[in-house]
């Protein structure tokens, strides 16, 4: 199954595991002799998402960076529908993107509440809601990546 994974979406790619997990699809997919097609979403153009589209490319991978600020009810849906339409398909969803105010859970205000969970809960539902129809159509496969980062 993981072999046939090459079209993939990556939210939270311009660092940390979102980019270390773009980077091992694009070298996984070389090692196959395929190239990888890897749509990196993050909030925005920035340093990290560029130097990453790079060294993707690099590594024979089709990527394209797709900015995209999963708090917001409509980007999600948004980014699927854009990697679907250059890829022709999805084979894969990585729903990485995540926030954390820091303090305790007491400290928050409903504002802080909404945001931290907008990203780290409801953009994981938009994504693959609207990745679902593609998903099962190439039997393709979700992560949805947590953190201990909202234990404390």
């Amino acid at each position: 199954m993981l072999e046939a994974i090459m079209n993939v979406l990556v939210t939270g790619a311009a660092s940390g595991i979102g980019r270390a997990t773009c980077l091992r699809l694009a070298r996984d997919g070389r090692a196959r002799g395929q190239a990888a097609k890897i749509a990196a979403v993050d909030l925005g153009p920035s340093p990290g998402l560029d130097g990453l589209i790079e060294e993707l490319r690099a590594l024979g991978a089709e990527a394209v960076a797709l900015p995209g600020d999963m708090g917001t009810a409509d980007a999600p849906v948004r980014v699927v529908g854009e990697a679907m339409s250059r890829f022709g398909g999805l084979d894969g969803l990585v729903s990485n993107a995540g926030i954390n105010r820091p303090g305790p859970l007491a400290a928050y205000s409903v504002e802080d509440w909404d945001r931290v969970f907008a990203v780290n809960t409801r953009a994981t539902w938009l994504l693959v809601k609207a990745a679902h129809p593609a998903l099962g159509a190439s039997r393709g496969a979700i992560v949805a990546v947590g953190s201990m980062s909202g234990s404390n």
